[in-house]
């Protein structure tokens, strides 16, 4: 089943906690980059739907942006699964060049392919459509609107505010969850209490209504709203335990703490890893009680727990996890776990303890900044590392 349009849909969908994690290996024991790369694309064209997303979320993480001319070509496939996909493909891998064919599609017969289009043009910034994209809030087809009300949100048109606001209303519940979503990013603090309504909606399978207003309201500092979102935070669904746990972090609710420290033990590994970043947000003074817990989280038998419980104690300040994080440097199976402790150790004044491979694998990892990472000041946590370890950023890819 497909899920909800949304760019890299399994890639960029930061706001329910899924995230596409760098499995396996350092990179230099991967296979042949061009081999990879090209069973990818033949994936995309063609394997069935669940394929042909993975191979497409895969070329993302990969940032094979080689692969762009060949993407650009299958935006006219004759089978409308590849041009959406490749669509989202093209606009994850930040893909300017295929902006004038991207908006070709705007025409497509196939509303999938359009609103996938749609989506793609917001992630890579062609403001020039902001006012057909304005005008698509208004179709008749529930699937442009919430694609059009993405877009705008991404693309910072602040002047849409209003017309987005409506859509809050609409009686498609797709269209509800991409309205907060871009209200969140727009800074649209007057729809704070329009946006908590969202909250007492009833979960639509496949449509996170609540997770998305939860979210938007964390991004819009909605302190108003801590007491029902704190409420959600021992809600039956794992997923919304893990948006309100995160929202409650990006407001600052420091009456939340104690609770946040609690999915910390979690039973699912999104919350325990969402909660991680939560609390990292209120500084060593506030969260200090959450260290020791954090501390252990290292040891978490899941990749996204120990990735996120590294990340937090870096900014916390935690010396007393230091010789936990050398550990975790050392014997971590992931890569990308590695490097996120390295990347603290070196905050913490142990950039002695880095080895060189996880230095290279930290420049690899700076390269898939395209992906949204649940710790969004990674990549400057990330470059400032490289600066106090003496080394040199790769240059980025001329189409990111």
């Amino acid at each position: 089943m497909k899920k909800i349009i949304i760019i890299t849909i399994a890639v960029i969908i930061m706001a329910l906690g899924t995230y596409i994690w760098a499995e396996g290996e350092d990179t230099q024991k991967e296979p042949d980059r061009e081999t990879q790369i090209k069973n990818f694309i033949q994936k995309l064209k063609e394997g069935g739907w669940n394929e042909r997303e993975g191979a497409s979320n895969q070329l993302i993480r990969m940032g094979a942006t080689e692969a762009i001319p060949e993407l650009i070509e299958l935006l006219q496939h004759k089978e409308k699964d590849v041009r959406e996909l490749s669509a989202n493909t093209l606009g994850g891998l930040g893909a300017k060049d295929a902006i004038p064919e991207l908006k070709k599609l705007l025409k497509d017969k196939e509303s999938a392919v359009r609103g996938a289009a749609t989506v793609a043009l917001g992630f890579l910034g062609a403001k020039e459509m902001n006012p057909d994209l304005k005008k698509m809030l208004k179709e008749t087809d529930p699937k442009m609107r919430a694609s059009a009300a993405q877009a705008l949100g991404k693309l910072g048109a602040k002047d849409t505010v209003p017309d987005i606001k409506k859509l809050l209303k609409d009686v498609d519940a797709l269209v509800r969850l991409r309205a907060a979503e871009a209200l969140g990013l727009l800074g649209a603090k007057d729809a704070i209490s329009d946006i908590m309504k969202l909250l007492k909606e009833k979960d639509v399978p496949g449509l996170p209504v609540r997770q998305f207003a939860a979210i938007a309201l964390g991004k819009l500092g909605a302190k108003d709203a801590v007491a029902d979102i704190k409420k959600l935070l021992t809600d039956e669904n794992p997923d919304m335990r893990g948006a309100a746990a995160e929202s409650l972090g990006r407001i600052g609710a420091k009456a939340a703490i104690p609770d946040l420290i609690k999915l910390l033990e979690d039973d699912k590994k999104a919350v325990r890893g969402r909660a991680a970043i939560a609390l990292s947000r209120f500084g060593a003074k506030d969260a200090k009680d959450a260290i020791s817990t954090l501390t252990d989280l290292l040891k978490d038998d899941d990749q996204t727990a120990r990735w996120s419980a590294a990340a937090a104690l870096g900014k916390l300040g935690a010396k007393d996890a230091i010789p936990d994080l050398i550990n975790l440097v050392k014997t971590d199976k992931y890569w990308d776990v590695r490097v996120m402790g390295a990347i603290s150790l070196v905050e913490l004044g142990e950039k002695d303890k880095v080895d060189a491979q996880t230095i290279a694998n930290l420049k690899y990892f700076l390269k898939l900044e395209r992906i949204e990472w649940p710790d969004e000041d990674f990549g400057a946590r990330a470059r400032n590392a490289l600066k106090e370890l003496g080394e040199e950023e790769q240059p980025p890819d001329e189409n990111k």
